[in-house]
């Protein structure tokens, strides 16, 4: 019964996430997704289960900070968060985008980032439980490519609308707010050991001894 509910978050919340036109919903609807797929890890009782849902909360953390982070830089410039205003804002804010990029990147689960790391030990996790639980965990990623890439390229690319008139990139303080991010982002996608071997040991005694240690 979790497990179906668990499933039915995943396609529902993307769905809804790729139909929105506020930037602010579509992130919102996308942690709805993730955080689905991290109750399907914790109900399959398994270490790999465990261990991606414990990085997927570190991972997806560090992932909708940062894209709240420019929604909110965006917002403050132009002070609203439809969509449809937004066009070629590599044009004029080359860093920004850069940054967006990686953490759109984040936000599908592409191969180099930790939320990589961490849907893929769920996908783990899921194979030896049901082969519909890895299939329609798998179109629940797919979709999160659509819901990530799709947004990124309709606001970056293209030729800037009317409405986008100072087109000022990051100051020093959004600099480095996402560069923290970003690069904790990338340096637990390629070194995950560093954290997986942390979280091992309890996760394995939680396993063994029983559910009650919580």
């Amino acid at each position: 019964m979790v497990n179906t509910f668990a499933l039915l978050g995943i396609i529902y919340a993307s769905f809804i996430a790729i139909t929105q036109e506020d930037f602010k919903k579509i992130i919102a609807y996308s942690s709805i997704s993730h955080m689905s797929f991290l109750v399907l890890g914790i109900f399959s009782n398994t270490i790999y289960g465990l261990q991606g849902a414990v990085s997927l909360m570190l991972a997806h953390g560090l992932v909708s900070s940062g894209l709240f982070g420019i929604i909110g830089f965006l917002y403050d410039r132009y002070h609203t968060r439809q969509i449809e205003y937004y066009s070629g804002l590599v044009q004029g804010m080359p860093i920004f985008s850069f940054f967006f990029f990686i953490l759109m990147l984040g936000n599908s689960a592409f191969p180099g980032t930790y939320n990589f790391i961490s849907e893929f030990l769920l996908v783990l996790s899921f194979s030896h439980i049901n082969f519909l639980i890895l299939f329609f965990s798998s179109v629940g990623i797919l979709l999160s490519i659509a819901y990530s890439m799709l947004p990124y390229s309709r606001i970056v690319f293209g030729n800037a609308k009317e409405f986008i008139t100072d087109q000022r990139d990051v100051n020093s303080v959004e600099f480095h707010f996402l560069l923290c991010l970003v690069i904790l982002i990338i340096f637990f996608g390629l070194f995950p050991n560093i954290f997986l071997n942390i979280s091992y040991t309890s996760l394995k005694y939680y396993l063994v001894k029983g559910h009650d240690i919580f």
